[in-house]
């Protein structure tokens, strides 16, 4: 019977345990097997912590590289950008996402003049500029509503009507001096 053979041994192991006293090499070794094992259970935690704790860093380098990422940048328009971060100094690269003046071809250093253009195009995709650029002021733009003009029934509307011009502002809507790249 196979089941008999393994309940013998395992009864001889516990007999073996019970008469004959335990070598202290043999004990020295399942202690130190134990150890290791520890050891190497805190090693691993401690590694992950470590991880942990340097992906929740927040460094200028990776804001500034997710921001290419977010506005899908290609990896030679972000090395521009990183460029031009540097000759200007800037501690923190991320910047030039927040300051569109940064990005102006006439401030551009001596070394990137020749990427001008790309410069230029590049501060109107992340600042969704007119083709312009920043010359163009807000106070010289008409708004679509008050450049459209006033249906032929709103002059002889009266002022207690309901038609389609009573909902008018008699007024034209006022304008914000607000820059363009805010939308």
């Amino acid at each position: 019977m196979p089941f008999a053979i393994n309940e013998n041994r395992w009864g001889d192991i516990a007999s073996n345990l019970k008469t004959k006293p335990v070598a202290t090499d043999d004990l020295v070794l399942v202690l130190g097997i134990l150890v290791g094992i520890g050891l190497l259970i805190w090693l691993l935690s401690y590694a992950l912590s470590l991880r942990e704790r340097r992906r929740n860093y927040a460094s200028p380098l990776r804001l500034f590289i997710s921001l290419c990422r977010a506005h899908r940048l290609k990896w030679g328009e972000g090395w521009l950008l990183w460029q031009l971060a540097r000759a200007q100094q800037l501690r923190d690269p991320a910047r030039l996402f927040l300051e569109p003046e940064r990005l102006a071809p006439a401030g551009l250093p001596l070394a990137l003049r020749l990427r001008a253009p790309l410069v230029a195009d590049l501060q109107r995709r992340l600042f969704a500029l007119p083709p312009e650029g920043l010359g163009k002021k807000a106070e010289n733009a008409v708004p679509p509503a008050a450049a459209a003009p006033l249906p032929a029934d709103a002059s002889s509307a009266e002022p207690g009507s309901h038609g389609p011009s009573a909902e008018r502002p008699s007024s034209p809507t006022p304008a914000l001096d607000v820059p363009p790249w805010t939308g």
